[in-house]
């Protein structure tokens, strides 16, 4: 373990230190001619016969043509024994005439002692940094261009061969493979062909030819001398360890290698004491100590990066410089560890310092600062105790060495810098990095003069060298290592080889040279001598690195942190943040920004990497723009601003809800008021535009010919954007509109410029878009480049408004150059020009320099961040620079209102359908169920073509938009099952019409008349009934959404809702009210009336248990219920109670009919009558309730075979008993004003009337007997009385002649159920199916709607779905219940809750199959062309030869896997047996050849599919029983199996975009070496290819993704009770499916946990399941151990193993663990504070926990007390995958 290589490195150092006293007296023992020898060099009194000894190595020394090519002052420094042992070496190699190549780790070091070898032996040295952009021309010779002539010039490796000088190849591992073989045969026979025709030959064989031939010849032969005193020194890091390229065997042969590894402990505490001698001597052994224990061998197994021991000595001079520093602080600045660092690897590092006693609490506040960092602050600094004390410390570091600034993004880094700048009273140079920058950017660009000859200008941080500036490289984080590398040697020693051959010198070297030679600074220039001024310093910005995963791989490499002084800058705290906030505005901050604030630091501090990792979107810099907001808008929306500027809207699920929670928690409120449902007007009004509440002035300057002019209809909701759009604007800010695709974002700027009057430039980004593409372009004119200035540069010149749109679609270390253009008014553009502000002075000349128009804006366009756009996240890098804004699609009204405009002709319901099912479809999308988010664009195309091509339907017309999905079986159907809940039969064909077959109806015949007697009054008794209470009913609103039954086709049915009744509920009756478009429903058991809105589908569900007892028998319980006016009254025989329901006020009130006991049985007689007499034992002596009289106001109620007749007025709480002297049989209404009473007395069933409003009774005198009334009577026509009767459809009478009309016919069994529709003339009855005509098709239907038609005499029977099988308690009667509901349409419920309307009105079906037909789209009588071509006959299906080259085939009827043919197995054709895809596309057959496949040849086909699956089954193992119940559980989970199937594709379709790769022969034109094509070279292309890993870096490992199952026995004990065992089973085939494929990147195994065991395996990570049967195993496998484990539960000590065991291990990038369990810890005494603490113990291991199975509210309690984030209650099977599905999306996209 670590700590024990702890104590034995310890161990290793206490001896160093123990001798270090002895150690520092005795010298290095450096030989004298050494020191003669540095003496000579320094006075330059050098002579031929010098030589060079280093231990018994000698060295003659020659004298130097060109002094100016040899290193000086690389010996400041007595010499330690390891450094003059190396140089030993090198003179040895040197002798033998061999090349060397000096292998170490990253530093200096390596180069310090090659120029130090050269200056001891006096040569000239020739130097070539090497990166990834090197190409042969840089090594060998660079064709220029001079006169108009190109010329080849020499380069580096050329020169040195000639002028026999020292050749320094850095960085040979930065190369790629095919560069340095060039030099392989100059390497080892000294010899190489040049560009130019010459060739250069070794000196011997030179030397030899000259003997024979005179030098004129060789000349002529154009054969070069290389001298003999050329040697190669190459320097580079070994690869493996480090990133690079390996070194080629044969280069690698060429070479004599010496490992330049780090001093000895004891050489360095000597270099560390020259250096620091008035630093206490304990402090610079800590400092050494440390260093070497975090290098040594032990600590590196604990894979700790390198400490930079190079910069030690630079260490030393700080600490010498600034006696009061800690060793603490300074080692901070050499190794910020918290920065790269894991907690892990940060505690290592801690106890390593512990360790050594070093002081670790760096204080960084409250600490005194010198008078002379008290200025005044500058431009938008505002100075506060922590930034004077960061700026105190950068001033002490950029003293010593050049610094890097690390913090997040708008942390104020920049202006930190800036206020450094003032402190130190030196300019600042910004300088923007970027990912694909080369070296040729940093240092020198090329270019052409006006004659046409090419030129190298100088870099902005050469210029930056030179002038003596603080030269900002801002976004070190992005800029690759291999291209930072080049500047190294500027970096450490002040000095550097340009591409043009010259050499820039530190400012001492510069000048010993100077005054050595005797130059001007002209003749230094002729030279091609610089001079580095002795300000310059380099100041690097970066973003802390991703730390991410176990081990991350990050910036900064040990290459990098050799190169800089490293500072931290922390978030400040909220006091500083209010300080720097008010001053910046001038004013105190608003309250409405205090919360903010407090949400800032709630998310910074956060623990939870899903809120930390939205910190950075309320950076200071952000808050600072919604201070100067609410300053100048106080009425701003404080949760608005914050949706906005943390962009929410788009950020998945998880974190979403993270940051409302947070938000909330810091008192941010939604409003709640009404405000932003106020219309808001738009006007321009004497040159003032009027947007809401906002006014601004119209712009008058500028080219008006660029004011963009566009179609576009203001809405409320674009109003509402636009004004805060216009705030923002006016502020001074840059705007970020983030949205979908189609939105309207492009409408909505160039609405908003358009009503300003601001002239627009526009510029679109793509894949393929540079930095150079992004400013200038070059182009060729008469062999002269000229750059064209891109519209960013037209704006910024002109004070246009820059639209920048898709911005998401170029590498963000593109568009990453914008940063400093938008903070600082600068930018650097490719030709050398630069962007300035007006006002800024500047040393370049006015002619470079592009002023800053003080009116130019930026807008930017981008796509939303995530999936499914999967472009790059600008928001993410860039977004704190704007002031951001969500773009949503519109609002449903806003939608609606936008689409009259386009579509005026359009009907409202159909534009209302359009709308409501985009807007389901768009929420699908956001859920991660559909891959494209369908925008208001395709929506506005499609009311386009319905406004002018109404005949084409919707159907027809939204395909244009779906047509794409087609091809996705899955997509396709959850689309059209979208479409048809909002009534749009999209899938429909014209053709599809379902209509029940018309039967003649039996002519009418005569039934004689009736003759009403002369009336006599019975005994009449009146009695008051009272009311005992009345109540709020309470009862519950939802909407019960409608389903359209004229979807695929069309019939009677129109509409159906499915009520939600439960599995024990009854249903016992069904009445329409009169008033209005409600439908009643009462069910018993438990009690309840569901009253349905059948316009606006609002269902109100009031519970009746506590007012009607609905006995123990619900299914003999015989509640009744009438409508009257606006009440329902329901009755209940057994108890003679009365409920009038008014469900408009949602009240009841209860009325008592008991007067004695004896009429109203007691519970126990009830209970006594059902156990005996069943349900007929309380006949004749119950009540029972006829109708209702609405005109009268007036309830009826009779006693079945008694002689009461009740008349019950509820207003006047009056009830009349009427005796009769008859028994009476039924009591039916006539015209809702009297009563028909039929007798029971005699054989002919005499009729009676009964008038209310007198109380008379009439009897009726048949002169034709009829059979018993069987319907009210009611009105038709005026002048008709219409009723059925038994035997016979209907009944007509006369009135007043009173003459009868029938309709003969069996009218079935139960010929009560008639329903009467007189103003269609025609009776609708429910009938069984074995009552229906035999030439009727049955089907399965169990009931039908017998339809009379009296007007046609036509007789229709319509087929009625059969109800759904529920669990029943009790006996079934399955019954339909029937009332009429408008004209000519009838409602149905059967006993499952199922509601249906019917339209039976023959002209109204015509009107609605018209209408539908309009909708699906009529392509009949319309013009055509058709190219049809002969698909063949079919034959008999058959699989079709296997071709072994697996060729596409299309047709032929040969071929399996073949597609767009017949017969075959393949995909797309017609006739096969099976589908059988072989990988290639598919040519879909029409439907119509489809269709026209016989039946036989289908029965076939099927047969063989039905034989293949078989087969199939076998092949794996498994029997059709297990497949069936396989299949059960997947098909349950198989469209949140496609979802995560679609992500995880694009995400590796993302991840193997092809990059471009340059320097190529062929391909696209590089636009950056234009001028390099100018002179003639060849690899001035670039073309796309995969890119692959740089050879070096870590190998990508896969993420882990463990499931943690309960299978202990409580999940199979409460199966029952919530099916949570079955939920779990379906989660983990969710599971499985939607990895199977991804294994390369994803990996996962299931581990389960009962009482018995903490890790049972059921999926082992290098065996996951392959096929269904071995998924299906793991399922048995499951239940099985669920069923017979013992009892117990693991989940605490399950999840510590699992996460503790994915913690540790070192072969994945990341790891996840997600939890299932049933929340059954209070019964095992875990207390949820210990699982939470379970699921947070490690960082790199992420983890959340879904309960599947709860008793009581024990998961949402649990739930409650556990992080944010990482717990999920999921008591319904299909939400869990759904969470699930939330939970893998989050992950995948946050990686």
């Amino acid at each position: 373990m670590y700590v024990g290589g702890l104590s034995r490195v310890s161990a290793y150092l206490s001896r160093y230190n123990a001798g270090y006293k002895t150690c520092i007296p005795s010298h290095v023992c450096y030989v004298e001619k050494i020191s003669k020898r540095y003496i000579s060099l320094t006075q330059q009194l050098l002579k031929n016969e010098e030589t060079l000894e280093i231990g018994g190595v000698t060295r003659k020394l020659t004298e130097s043509k060109h002094i100016e090519f040899i290193p000086s002052k690389y010996d400041k420094l007595e010499l330690d024994q390891s450094t003059i042992k190396k140089l030993r070496w090198m003179l040895q190699k040197d002798a033998l005439g061999q090349d060397m190549f000096l292998i170490g780790p990253p530093g200096p070091e390596k180069f310090k002692i090659a120029h130090l070898y050269a200056q001891l032996v006096n040569q000239e040295v020739e130097y070539i940094a090497l990166s990834r952009d090197t190409t042969e021309s840089d090594l060998k010779q660079r064709r220029e261009i001079h006169n108009g002539s190109a010329h080849f010039e020499d380069q580096a490796a050329v020169r040195a061969a000639i002028h026999g000088r020292i050749l320094i190849l850095d960085g040979i591992e930065k190369t790629e493979r095919n560069v340095l073989p060039v030099l392989n045969n100059l390497l080892e026979n000294r010899e190489m062909p040049l560009e130019d025709g010459r060739l250069l030959i070794s000196s011997s064989r030179y030397d030899k030819l000259l003997e024979t031939s005179r030098s004129t010849d060789l000349d002529k032969w154009k054969l070069v001398r290389v001298d003999d005193k050329f040697r190669v020194i190459a320097l580079g890091l070994p690869v493996p360890k480090y990133r690079g390229h390996p070194l080629d065997p044969p280069l690698r042969s060429r070479f004599q290698a010496l490992k330049i590894d780090q001093k000895s402990f004891k050489d360095q505490l000597l270099i560390l004491r020259q250096i620091a001698h008035e630093t206490p001597e304990s402090s610079v052994i800590e400092l050494a100590s440390f260093a070497y224990a975090i290098n040594a061998s032990e600590s590196k197994a604990q894979g700790l990066p390198d400490f930079p021991i190079d910069s030690l000595p630079l260490a030393a001079a700080l600490m010498e410089k600034n006696p009061n520093l800690s060793v603490g602080s300074v080692l901070h600045r050499l190794y910020p560890y918290k920065t790269f660092l894991t907690k892990d690897g940060q505690n290592m590092v801690e106890d390593l310092m512990k360790t050594f006693k070093i002081d670790n609490n760096i204080q960084t506040e409250n600490i005194p600062i010198s008078s002379m960092l008290r200025l005044a602050p500058t431009g938008e600094y505002i100075p506060t105790d922590y930034h004077q004390q960061i700026v105190k410390e950068l001033k002490e570091s950029i003293q010593i060495h050049d610094i890097c600034l690390i913090g997040n993004r708008g942390s104020g880094k920049s202006t930190l810098i800036r206020q450094l700048a003032n402190v130190l009273s030196l300019e600042i140079e910004p300088i923007m990095l970027y990912q694909d920058m080369t070296s040729r950017d940093l240092l020198q660009q090329r270019s052409t003069l006006p004659n046409g000859d090419t030129v190298w200008t100088p870099s902005a941080l050469l210029k930056a060298a030179i002038e003596g500036k603080i030269a900002v490289l801002d976004g070190l984080h992005r800029i690759n290592t291999g291209t930072l590398f080049t500047i190294q040697s500027l970096v450490h020693e002040r000095e550097a080889q340009l591409f043009d051959g010259s050499r820039i010198l530190r400012h001492d070297r510069y000048d010993a040279l100077q005054k050595f030679l005797k130059c001007s600074d002209e003749a230094m220039a002729e030279k091609k001598l610089l001079k580095i001024h002795k300000n310059f310093r380099i100041v690097a910005l970066a973003e802390p690195p991703n730390s991410t995963g176990k081990t991350s791989s990050h910036w900064l490499s040990p290459e990098v942190l050799s190169m800089f002084f490293y500072h931290t800058l922390r978030p400040m705290n909220v006091a500083e943040e209010i300080n720097i906030l008010e001053a910046l505005i001038g004013d105190k901050l608003a309250i409405a920004m205090h919360p903010i604030m407090k949400l800032a630091q709630h998310l910074r501090n956060s623990s939870d990497p899903t809120l930390s990792g939205l910190a950075s979107s309320l950076s200071t810099r952000q808050l600072l723009r919604l201070a100067k907001r609410f300053k100048e808008y106080p009425s701003s929306d404080s949760w608005e601003l914050v949706e906005r500027t943390c962009l929410s809207k788009f950020l998945p699920r998880l974190p979403q809800e993270a940051l409302f929670k947070a938000m909330k928690l810091c008192g941010i409120e939604k409003a709640t008021s009404e405000s932003g449902d106020s219309q808001l007007s738009c006007s321009v009004e004497d040159g003032v535009l009027k947007l809401g509440q906002t006014k601004t002035k119209i712009y008058e300057q500028g080219n008006m010919t660029k004011v963009p002019d566009v179609v576009f209809y203001d809405t409320n909701q674009h109003l509402r954007v636009m004004e805060a759009l216009l705030q923002d604007f006016l502020l001074g800010d840059h705007l970020l509109l983030v949205g979908n695709q189609g939105v309207g974002k492009n409408r909505l700027i160039d609405r908003l410029l358009a009503l300003m009057n601001r002239p627009r430039e526009y510029i679109q980004l793509h894949r393929d878009t540079t930095v150079q593409s992004l400013t200038v372009q070059p182009t060729v004119f008469h062999g002269i480049v000229k750059y064209q200035d891109s519209p960013l540069v037209r704006a910024a010149q002109d004070g246009s408004v820059l639209v920048v749109d898709e911005a998401d679609k170029a590498p963000t270390q593109v568009t990453c150059i914008l940063k400093t253009l938008i903070e600082n008014g600068e930018m650097l553009l490719a030709d050398g020009r630069r962007i300035l502000p007006r006002g800024v002075r500047c040393d370049t000349k006015e002619s470079d320099i592009v002023r800053l128009h003080p009116d130019f804006r930026m807008i930017v366009l981008a796509n939303r961040p995530g999936f499914p756009f999967l472009g790059n996240d600008f928001f993410a890098s860039l977004g704190d620079v704007f002031s951001v804004h969500a773009i949503e699609n519109p609002s449903f009204e806003s939608e609606l209102e936008l689409l009259r405009h386009f579509g005026p002709s359009v009907e409202k319901k159909t534009l209302t359908s359009i709308v409501q099912a985009f807007s389901q479809l768009r929420n699908l999308a956001d859920q991660g169920l559909l891959t494209y988010p369908y925008s208001t664009r395709e929506v506005i195309n499609v009311v386009k073509h319905l406004e002018r091509y109404p005949k084409d339907g919707v159907v027809r017309t939204v395909s244009n938009v779906f047509d794409f999905d087609a091809y996705s079986m899955e997509v396709k159907e959850l689309i059209t099952r979208v479409f048809h809940e909002h009534g749009i039969p999209l899938g429909a064909s014209v053709n599809n019409i379902a209509l029940a077959v018309e039967q003649p109806l039996a002519a009418p015949i005569a039934g004689g008349e009736w003759k009403i007697l002369e009336p006599y009054a019975p005994n009449v008794e009146k009695k008051t009934v009272g009311l005992t209470g009345r109540f709020s009913s309470r009862g519950t609103n939802s909407r019960l959404s409608p389903t359209e039954a004229r979807l695929l086709w069309f019939s009677e049915e129109k509409t159906n809702w499915k009520l939600p009744i439960g599995e024990t509920q009854w249903i016992h009756g069904l009445v329409a009210s009169e008033e209005n478009d409600f439908i009643h429903i009462l069910t018993t058991s438990p009690a309840v009336l569901y009253s349905l809105d059948l316009k606006t589908n609002s269902l109100l569900e009031t519970h009746l248990d506590h007012f009607v007892d609905s006995g123990f028998y619900a299914n003999q319980c015989r509640l009744q219920i009438a409508a009257m006016n606006n009440q329902i009254m329901i009755f209940d025989p057994e108890r003679c109670k009365l409920l009038m329901f008014d469900h408009l006020n949602q009240n009841i009130g209860i009325c008592d009919f008991r007067t004695t006991s004896s009429i109203t049985n007691s519970s126990l007689s009830r209970l006594s009558q059902r156990w005996i007499g069943g349900k007929n034992a309380s006949a004749g002596s119950q009540m029972i309730l006829a109708g209702a009289l609405s005109k009268s106001n007036i309830l009826v109620f009779y006693q079945p075979l008694g002689r009461q007749l009740e008349l019950f007025n509820p207003n006047e709480n009056s009830c009349s008993i009427y005796e009769l002297d008859f028994n009476i049989q039924s009591v039916l209404l006539v015209m809702n004003e009297n009563i028909l009473i039929q007798s029971q007395e005699s054989n002919n069933r005499p009729k009676f009337l009964f008038e209310v409003k007198s109380g008379l009774l009439r009897l009726i005198e048949e002169s034709k007997q009829l059979s018993a009334v069987t319907s009210n009577i009611v009105d038709h026509s005026g002048s008709k009385a219409f009723f059925t009767a038994k035997n016979y459809f209907a009944v007509q009478m006369t009135i007043p002649q009173n003459q009868l009309l029938l309709w003969p016919g069996c009218v079935g069994s139960d010929s009560t159920s008639a329903v009467l529709l007189p103003q269609n003339n025609s009776v609708v009855r429910i009938v069984p199916s074995n009552e229906v005509p035999i030439p009727i098709h049955r089907q399965d239907n169990l009931q039908f709607l017998q339809v009379a038609d009296l007007t046609g005499q036509t007789l229709r029977y319509i087929p009625v779905p059969n109800s759904q099988q529920r669990r029943r308690y009790g006996n079934s009667d399955s019954k339909i219940h029937l009332t009429a509901y408008d004209k000519g349409s009838v409602v149905t419920v059967d006993d499952s809750g199922s509601i249906r309307i019917w339209e039976v009105n023959q002209s109204q079906i015509a009107k609605s199959l018209e209408a539908w037909k309009s909708n699906v789209g009529d392509d009949s009588g319309q013009l055509t062309i058709n190219r049809t071509q002969k698909s063949g006959d079919l034959s008999t299906p058959k699989v079709g030869k296997i071709d072994p080259k697996n060729t596409p085939h299309v047709g032929g009827n040969t071929w399996a896997g073949g597609t767009g043919g017949r017969d075959t197995a393949g995909l797309g054709g017609r006739g096969g047996p099976y589908r059988l895809d072989a990988g290639h596309d598919v040519h879909q057959v029409s439907d119509e050849d489809k269709a026209a496949v016989p039946e036989e040849i289908q029965r076939a086909a099927r047969e063989m599919g039905k034989k293949a699956y078989q087969e199939r089954l076998k092949q794996i193992r498994m029997d059709p029983v297990d497949a069936e119940l396989y299949q059960k559980f997947s098909s349950s989970v198989q469209k949140q199996v496609m979802a995560l199937k679609v992500i995880l594709n694009n995400i590796q379709a993302k991840g193997k975009e092809r990059q471009w790769i340059r320097h190529q022969t062929y391909g696209d034109l590089d636009d950056s070496k234009i001028i390099e094509g100018l002179t003639g070279e060849k690899n001035i292309y670039r073309r796309r290819a995969e890119l692959h890993p740089e050879l070096g870096t870590p190998a990508e490992k896969p993420k882990h993704l463990r499931l943690l199952v309960d299978v202990s026995g409580s999940m199979y004990r409460f199966n029952s009770y919530d099916h949570r065992l079955e939920r779990e089973m379906a989660a983990v085939l969710l599971f499985m499916e939607a990895l199977e494929g991804h294994s390369e990147k994803w990996r996962y195994d299931i581990v389960g946990h009962s009482g018995e065991t903490l890790n049972l395996e059921l999926v082992n990570v290098d065996r996951p399941p392959k096929d269904d049967k071995q998924r299906f195993e793991v399922l048995l496998n499951m239940h099985a151990h669920s069923q017979f484990c013992m009892a117990g539960d693991h989940t605490l000590e399950a999840s510590k193993q699992s996460i503790a065991s994915l913690s540790e291990a070192t072969d994945i990038d990341e790891a996840f663990v997600i939890l299932l369990s049933d929340a059954n810890l209070d019964r095992y005494g875990i207390p949820a504070m210990h699982l939470a603490q379970s699921l947070t113990a490690t960082d790199n291991v992420r983890s959340a926990v879904v309960f599947i199975g709860s008793l009581g509210d024990q998961a949402n309690r649990i739930s409650q007390q556990l992080p944010a984030g990482s717990a999920y209650v999921c008591m319904d099977l299909e939400k869990l995958p759904q969470i699930l599905q939330q939970i893998f999306t989050s992950v995948l996209l946050s990686t």
